[in-house]
């Protein structure tokens, strides 16, 4: 996964994050060290 830090400042961090699966790999559980709002540009999240 490719991430890119769009903004820090102070305790606000954010986070531009592309997604290089398709359809045949693996669905697996992901780890973050703090709070996280998703939103989905293009395709699905689940």
């Amino acid at each position: 996964m490719i991430s890119k830090t769009v903004l820090g400042a102070g305790s606000l961090t954010i986070v531009d994050y592309r997604c290089e699966a398709d359809v045949s790999v693996r669905p697996f559980s992901e780890l973050h060290g703090a709070c996280s709002v998703f939103f989905a540009r293009k395709g699905s999240f689940g």
